[in-house]
């Protein structure tokens, strides 16, 4: 189910995102998300598909599991992955229980920060991309 339900929006795309928690089980999806993009979508749907990048999320440096997958994804991925690290943050965890997007509810907050240097990076990315 999961791989139909990936296929066919992938089949209406150009290119995709991935975002990551930056933790053990995250990267086994990441890897088996990868497989069915590859094997099935390019197969039989979109040949010209292509991931745009990942992005690592809820990354919490103080923890060592965080800088070790972290470092892997960044392995197995190479120049995909963005430079931007969103942290975990309590602030982007609350704005949804006031109805109100994480970059808007505190925008001074370290995980919106990162968001607004996330949405920098991939304008550059998607501009390099074009030209």
């Amino acid at each position: 189910m999961v791989s139909k339900f990936i296929g066919y929006f992938h089949s209406l795309s150009h290119s995709y995102l991935l975002s990551s928690q930056v933790e053990k089980l995250v990267q086994f999806f990441l890897t088996f998300a990868e497989v069915i993009v590859d094997k099935k979508v390019h197969a039989n749907f979109n040949p010209d598909l292509k991931i745009i990048g990942l992005l690592r999320v809820m990354f919490d440096n103080r923890s060592t599991l965080s800088n070790q997958v972290s470092a892997q994804l960044e392995q197995h991925f190479g120049d995909k992955v963005f430079k931007t690290l969103v942290p975990r943050n309590v602030r982007l965890a609350e704005a949804p229980s006031f109805g109100v997007p994480g970059v808007l509810f505190d925008k001074n907050a370290k995980g919106a920060l990162a968001y607004m240097a996330f949405a920098v990076e991939m304008i550059e990315r998607v501009r390099t991309w074009k030209e």
